[in-house]
């Protein structure tokens, strides 16, 4: 298992690497995102919400969100899984930034047949979208990540 998760930490170091520097930064709908982040050299613009998924944001917390996207010009805005993506679409919209076509996995693991069935699995779909959303290229993950179980 640990020669498994090096493996993997190493592969999404690598691909992350492959991203712009320009462009190695995230806008999430809530806050799920700082670990990965800041183990692998992104910047959190932004979030919609902070780590409750249940709150809502408040006008002004959404105009300040999309005055940042506006000025940095992420390539896209990244919605969970988990989350409506109504609002974060809406804020990538007013921001005139792309909404990433895949949702990422946060708060579990996916389904069986999803691709993220396990912690290895959803770190390595994460990090395809991730990183494929910002200009990257991942090439081909860790053996044991490759396929579903």
């Amino acid at each position: 298992m640990n020669k498994e998760l090096v493996e993997l930490d190493q592969w999404i170091k690598k691909s992350i690497q492959s991203v712009p520097k320009s462009k190695r930064m995230l806008v999430t709908t809530h806050d799920a995102f700082q670990y990965y982040a800041r183990a692998y050299g992104l910047t959190i613009l932004g979030t919609l919400m902070g780590i409750n998924t249940e709150e809502q944001p408040s006008a002004k917390m959404m105009s300040e969100l999309i005055s940042e996207i506006r000025l940095a010009k992420p390539p896209v805005v990244f919605f969970e899984k988990t989350v409506s993506p109504t609002l974060i679409r809406a804020v990538a919209e007013d921001a005139n930034v792309d909404l990433c076509d895949e949702s990422l996995y946060s708060d579990s693991i996916g389904p069986e047949g999803s691709g993220a069935e396990t912690y290895q699995r959803m770190m390595a779909y994460n990090t395809r979208v991730i990183v494929d959303a910002l200009g990257g290229r991942t090439g081909p993950p860790p053996l044991a990540f490759s396929s579903p179980p």
